[in-house]
């Protein structure tokens, strides 16, 4: 199983939030996440570039099961989340900091990128340390 992923994160997605799949996403993608994996986090429009790296740390947790493990209020989430995926994050960036999406284009040698549907994308280690290049 691949160590290494990217997820791309809706615009109105903040740093402090766990990262959201619907319920599509994640029956598609959950199977190839686990704790200890690094994530890249590339954030769609209106930033479209990577603004964040982390790693897993627990598993999936339902929208219901959010409050039952007193994990704290729920954050303002994309409305059609269902299931959340926290993170210890380990570096952001913002401004001139963020990576744009021609060069994550590049780095993934995929010029559509992102394309609709595919938030989830294992990577390879040499492709992580490239999206997180200047960062550490």
């Amino acid at each position: 199983m691949a160590r290494y992923a990217l997820k791309v994160v809706p615009g109105d997605w903040e740093v402090e939030m766990p990262l959201p799949f619907t319920e599509a996403e994640y029956h598609r993608d959950h199977e190839t996440v686990e704790p200890g994996m690094h994530v890249a986090i590339y954030q769609d429009e209106p930033v479209n570039g990577m603004v964040s790296a982390g790693q897993v740390n627990l598993a999936f947790i339902h929208l219901d099961e959010w409050a039952v493990r007193n994990l704290g209020d729920l954050p303002k989430l994309h409305p059609e989340a269902r299931y959340l995926l926290p993170l210890q994050i380990g570096f952001r960036r913002a401004g001139p900091g963020i990576m744009p999406r021609e060069r994550v284009r590049e780095i993934l040698n995929d010029p559509e990128f992102p394309r609709p549907g595919e938030s989830w994308l294992p990577i390879t280690y040499e492709q992580y340390q490239e999206l997180i290049a200047g960062w550490v």
